[in-house]
């Protein structure tokens, strides 16, 4: 690619290496009211890489996702600026760092040094006047992802860009005795891997002004499953936080919530290991039924089964009568 500057072509004299191509200003309203937006072009060797990078133990960090090489190798062997989509870089500090187009950049980067090319520039949407939590929120709520974003990343990037809603959920799932996130380290531990299903149930009871039942539910998943292991640290049973167990509580307090004893719940949950349950749950599919398509039945009679174990609950009074 040849750049010819014209007199719609201004070079910014405070960033090396970037090329403003047409100015968009920026939005009247919203969030990202403050951002201004241009289109240009940036060259690829000149690019930092802020929103990820390698720590002391070799493991990288940040909300940037790392290119595989088979992504990087894929976009050299197909590379054709015909269908070439323009990345997305952050101007902070004099930097130009990557938002979204990480794999095209080191694509790009390689056939530059390579000799596949003479031209470093490559298209570009080009952000000023944004912070670093601007850029982890746009990384989080993008929808048309190329590589695969899993919803613990995606939460995590919510978390660096501060989103509000998100943090007053994992507080609330702290605060209830579940240690599912570090707030020093802007993370979520690895075995919460329900995080999906745990939003969903959560904003349920909340959209019916209910949280004081899903406070509950995180309360008898805490005392049910969260161990101390030989450091005396916290940590829960393994796939305890898994989305058939948190799909059991949820229904199951949702139909039966005045009626339960959580002392009773715990002190019967204690009796079974995560696995074990969720194995109830897996054989409870009614006869005939797809497992998704039986309306919560599976994880109630599972519930109940428990709650209502004759070994472990000795008071009749404390059982429960199903109406499923």
């Amino acid at each position: 690619m040849t750049v010819k500057e014209s007199n719609s072509v201004c070079r910014d004299n405070n960033v090396s290496g970037m090329i403003i191509l047409h100015d968009f200003g920026s939005d009247k309203s919203g969030k990202f009211s403050h951002i201004n937006t241009s289109l240009g072009l940036v060259d690829v060797t000149k690019l930092t890489s802020k929103f990820y990078g390698m720590d002391k133990t070799g493991s990288y960090r940040g909300f940037q996702r790392v290119p595989t090489a088979k992504r990087v190798n894929d976009i050299v062997e197909n590379w054709t600026m015909t269908r070439f989509e323009p990345i997305t870089v952050a101007v902070m500090d004099g930097e130009m760092n990557p938002v979204d187009g990480q794999a095209r950049v080191n694509s790009a980067i390689y056939r530059y040094h390579k000799g596949l090319t003479n031209d470093p520039y490559i298209p570009a949407m080009i952000l000023t006047n944004v912070t670093e939590e601007d850029c982890a929120l746009l990384f989080a709520i993008q929808d048309d992802n190329t590589t695969l974003v899993t919803p613990r990343h995606k939460l995590e990037t919510r978390i660096v860009g501060k989103d509000e809603l998100i943090i007053d959920f994992l507080e609330r799932l702290n605060n209830n005795g579940m240690p599912v996130y570090d707030a020093e380290k802007n993370s979520v531990i690895s075995d919460f891997t329900a995080i999906k299903t745990y939003q969903d149930i959560y904003k349920k009871f909340s959209k019916n002004n209910n949280l004081a039942t899903f406070d509950r539910i995180c309360r008898t998943i805490s005392k049910a499953f969260v161990v101390l292991d030989g450091r005396n640290k916290r940590s829960f049973k393994k796939h305890s936080l898994c989305a058939p167990i948190i799909r059991m509580m949820s229904e199951f307090y949702s139909r039966y919530a005045s009626e339960i004893n959580d002392d009773v719940f715990v002190k019967n949950l204690l009796r079974f290991e995560p696995d074990g349950i969720v194995l109830k749950i897996e054989r409870n599919v009614p006869s005939g039924k797809e497992p998704n398509s039986d309306n919560g039945f599976r994880y109630v009679l599972t519930a109940l089964e428990i709650y209502n174990d004759k070994f472990a609950n000795k008071k009749r009074g404390d059982r429960l009568t199903y109406k499923i």
